[in-house]
């Protein structure tokens, strides 16, 4: 990943070397990381107090405390992370890494705005880093600024035409215009997981299944929770059966149900269930499907 443009073979070897000393530093680094905090991660104030206790006898301080944010964030204590990672940027001011990981911890946070100039920052000092574009590609779209996410989503593709996530941006991204354009331009509101099953809603009610199975999939790409991944599932089960799809129906349902949390988890199971019976007759069944209330049709909240 560290070749994001074509270079000569001195520049090639030097990155190479870093590289390999790089690889050779950070499992010893991340195994020193966990063994710290994992004991005290709880506490925001022991964190703090060991990681700075720490840096004191490093060779490579801002190494660590990047590695520490990383681990504080998948360990979802964001605030620390920040707090650390901060730390990392006033030791160097144009950690990719420190600034990238900053960038994460504002989406997560559902702030892309506050993510944006770091996440920027980051390009400008590595500007074909796919992951980092498809990143800002998704903080665009949940910015519901189509614009900016086509056009980072479109740069990833244009390094790698086969990112399955790139293309799947811009199929979100598209979906999203039109149904600008057929609601008077009228702004989605709510939670981005709540627009994303507005859409899918929409064009399965419009009896658009095929659009709407292709916009569900792109759509799953930028749903991180169970709890909305799991509409966004029933959801397309629904789109299928609404179509008498019933294989299909069933197998998004039962996906569905895996995920889905106590107070949602009935529906998709009464939708299996009437699936399944329409599986086992292997005939089409208009009333059944007809008969259920738009009601059960859930906007994730």
């Amino acid at each position: 990943k560290f070749i994001e443009k074509p270079v000569n073979l001195d520049l090639f070897s030097k990155k190479l070397q870093e590289t390999c000393r790089d690889a050779s530093i950070q499992p010893s680094l991340q195994k020193y990381v966990s063994k710290l905090l994992q004991p005290i991660f709880q506490d925001d104030s022991q964190v703090l107090k060991a990681i700075g206790k720490a840096i004191k006898d490093l060779p490579n301080p801002g190494l660590f405390l990047v590695q520490a944010g990383c681990w504080l964030i998948e360990h979802s204590k964001l605030e620390t992370a920040e707090k650390v990672l901060s730390q990392a940027l006033y030791i160097d001011k144009n950690s990719v890494h420190a600034l990238t990981q900053i960038g994460k911890i504002w989406h997560k946070k559902n702030n892309p705005s506050k993510a944006v100039p770091y996440l920027e920052k980051a390009l400008q000092l590595s500007p074909d880093n796919i992951e980092r574009l498809c990143l800002l590609g998704e903080v665009g779209l949940t910015m519901r600024d189509t614009s900016m996410a086509r056009l980072h989503f479109q740069k990833a593709l244009h390094i790698d035409s086969t990112r399955s996530k790139a293309k799947a941006g811009i199929k979100v991204a598209e979906c999203i215009e039109d149904h600008y354009t057929n609601f008077g331009n009228r702004p989605l509101q709510g939670q981005f997981a709540s627009s994303l099953n507005i859409i899918g809603v929409s064009l399965a009610r419009n009896g658009e299944t095929k659009q709407a199975a292709e916009y569900y999939k792109a759509a799953m790409c930028f749903t991180h929770e169970n709890k909305d991944l799991s509409k966004l599932r029933f959801n397309l089960g629904l789109a299928y059966l609404r179509d008498y799809q019933y294989r299909r129906a069933s197998i998004n349902l039962r996906k569905s149900i895996e995920i889905a949390p106590r107070d949602f988890i009935e529906k998709p199971k009464r939708f299996h269930k009437m699936v399944k019976k329409l599986l086992a007759k292997q005939k089409s069944n208009k009333e059944i499907v007809k008969n259920y209330s738009s009601e059960d049709e859930p906007i994730a909240a």
